[in-house]
């Protein structure tokens, strides 16, 4: 078959490797490692370029594993860290593989950045928390947990926000634009099995401070299992950013779940 046959070619990047050492999944697709490599599989086979930020060890090589043939790459400062573009292989493969040969084992930063194309993931886990006012530490929910019926406010074993119930509840992300310009701001739902979408009654805001000024964007309603648009676009200016969430109100005898938001820059 041919995930089958995929799966043998590319048995390097899959088995006995761990999974990404990033701390935030990625938009473009998987990564996984092994001793001083990563593996990455974009979900694009016929993606030009991919660009994976805040990567702090030097980068020796690049081989796409299909061909087995070296790719061009560049990897520049950002930050205190780097950015690595990669050339890549079009290929009616199921997916592409590469292989990412590092000088050590892999470490990446910290910092919230933009990511390929210029895209932007907050991730609940990620976000510091105030509660009436207060900073608040979100509870986190083991394995051992997700059977359990939720009864507050927590991060999963997956990393989503589940049980929000509460409008004093605020999360924030300080982040890096790389990127000046108008952003496209979507929520995502966690996505349940055979379930479509269905609207709810919730509304957000989101605030944003920059040094050049601030603003917001809202969402009147949101979908369970599926991604919602913000009301507005948000003008962003390249630098530092802070970003705040915050539900206005609930739907009735409704509480929430949040996997990502997401900004997606406008053509």
């Amino acid at each position: 078959s041919e995930v089958g046959n995929w799966t043998s070619q590319n048995r390097e990047g899959l088995f006995g490797t761990r999974g990404s050492p990033c701390h935030h999944d990625f938009l473009w697709g998987s990564m996984t490692s092994k001793g001083t490599q990563l593996y990455c599989f974009p979900d694009d086979n016929q993606k030009g370029k991919l660009t994976i930020n805040g990567l702090n060890t030097p980068v020796r090589r690049v081989v796409a594993l299909e061909q087995d043939e070296p790719v061009p790459f560049s990897q520049t400062p950002l930050l205190d860290s780097t950015s690595l573009t990669l050339d890549l292989v079009l290929t009616p493969a199921y997916r592409p593989a590469y292989r990412i040969e590092l000088e050590t084992e892999p470490v990446f930063s910290d910092r919230i950045l933009m990511q390929d194309e210029n895209q932007l993931a907050l991730y609940p886990h990620l976000a510091s928390a105030n509660l009436a006012g207060q900073p608040f530490k979100v509870p986190q929910h083991g394995l051992g947990d997700r059977y359990k019926k939720v009864t507050s406010v927590a991060i999963s074993s997956a990393g989503t926000l589940i049980g929000w119930s509460d409008s004093s509840l605020i999360l924030c992300w300080d982040a890096w634009i790389t990127a000046t310009g108008s952003y496209k701001v979507q929520l995502q739902m966690p996505v349940h099995y055979k379930q479509n979408p269905v609207k709810r009654n919730h509304k957000l805001i989101m605030k944003v401070e920059q040094e050049a000024g601030s603003g917001q964007t809202t969402w009147s309603s949101v979908l369970d299992s599926g991604l919602a648009d913000a009301d507005e676009a948000l003008d962003l200016q390249a630098g530092y950013c802070r970003l705040t969430l915050q539900v206005t109100s609930f739907e009735h005898d409704q509480d929430m779940s949040l996997q990502c938001i997401t900004l997606t820059p406008l053509a």
